[in-house]
């Protein structure tokens, strides 16, 4: 959890007016169970290189692919993981689900309200949103 606090005298109202400068601290662990490092995921917006930013995965020793071993001990350590940034292909399928998706907002959004009173009813028994049911409906049909 990354939380700015300022650094100096005149909290808030100094950040503010110029007289205080604010800063970032990172509290807790860091990792939690594949966790975030500080600030964005695997990135550091203002350039800080250290060692413990990034994405991190929590692993346990004593087990392997079978399950528990029962003389090995349980410890838990980190592992800091690479960092990637995943590519938009674009590809013709790829473009055509998304302007399909378009056309399913655009569907709900010509609704009357009476049409999404009902699907908004359904949504409440099986406790999802009416708007994604109808979506899903529209993605299934069209």
């Amino acid at each position: 959890m990354v939380r700015v606090k300022p650094i100096g005298f005149g909290g808030v109202a100094g950040v503010l007016n110029g007289t205080t400068m604010a800063g970032l601290t990172q509290t807790k662990k860091t990792g939690r169970s594949a966790g975030l490092g500080a600030m964005r995921v695997g990135f550091s917006f203002l350039g800080d290189n250290r060692y413990f930013q990034g994405v991190y995965q929590k692993r346990v020793t004593g087990y392997n692919n079978t399950g528990r071993i029962d003389h090995l001990p349980r410890k838990s350590y980190y592992v800091r993981m690479r960092s990637y940034r995943p590519t938009n292909p674009r590809t013709p399928l790829q473009q055509a689900n998304r302007q399909k998706l378009l056309d399913a907002n655009q569907a709900w959004k010509d609704l009357t309200p009476v049409d999404k009173s009902v699907y908004n009813e359904r949504g409440k028994r099986q406790n999802r949103i009416g708007r994604m049911i109808f979506i899903s409906q529209f993605m299934k049909s069209h």
